[in-house]
């Protein structure tokens, strides 16, 4: 088990295989040093303990943060299908979540923050991140959040750091030679991540 899945299990909690995909996208993509996840809802097992708009009494903002880090717990356990070990993050760079709200609701930031703390808990200074807390009036499946992730791990540039000149050229070679090969092969570059609340991480 990985430090930070350990570090969630202290806190509670555990990470759960990926979810299933509503419709034609995947749940997470690897960009260079990226790794961008679709949004994820707060399901367990695959369903919603419950469903609606935050701010009309029937779910309180307490609830609704506890639903955020649910959400963010899935959004990791989907970094982790792409990337193998959750250690290999080196920072959470963006993270947004969608608050499916009444008219007049206002506290997205406070329902948001059960995603952002717990990010902070489990990473540390790594889980220090941005953010956007957006409310609107409906969401998939009737979910009252959906949260994504934008993460970073390093470059294999990075890992060789202090290579001699020759070493660096070589690789700056195959990177162009790769990113032209991948011009070509455009079609198979088309799997892509979808979100209506997008987040990033970094790893290594």
């Amino acid at each position: 088990m990985s430090k930070i899945e350990a570090k969630i299990k202290e806190l509670g909690f555990e990470v759960p295989e990926v979810a299933k995909p509503l419709a034609a996208y995947i749940p997470a993509k690897r960009a260079g040093n990226l790794v961008f996840t679709s949004g994820q809802l707060p399901t367990v097992g695959g369903n919603l303990a419950v469903e609606g708009p935050v701010g009309n009494g029937a779910i309180t903002v307490e609830q609704a943060a506890e639903l955020a880090r649910v959400a963010c717990i899935n959004a990791l356990a989907a970094v982790k299908s792409v990337v193998g070990d959750l250690d290999k993050i080196t920072q959470i760079v963006r993270v947004v979540v969608y608050v499916q709200s009444v008219d007049g609701f206002g506290q997205q930031p406070l329902v948001a923050n059960g995603a952002s703390e717990f990010l902070q808990q489990v990473f540390g200074d790594a889980g220090q991140h941005c953010r956007s807390a957006v409310g609107v009036n409906a969401l998939p499946r009737n979910t009252p959040i959906e949260v994504g992730s934008r993460s970073r791990w390093p470059r294999r540039s990075d890992a060789v750091a202090g290579s001699d000149s020759k070493a660096s050229k070589s690789i700056a070679r195959n990177a162009a030679s790769g990113f032209a090969k991948t011009r070509r092969k455009r079609s198979e570059t088309s799997a892509h991540c979808f979100t209506t609340a997008g987040s990033a991480c970094t790893f290594s």
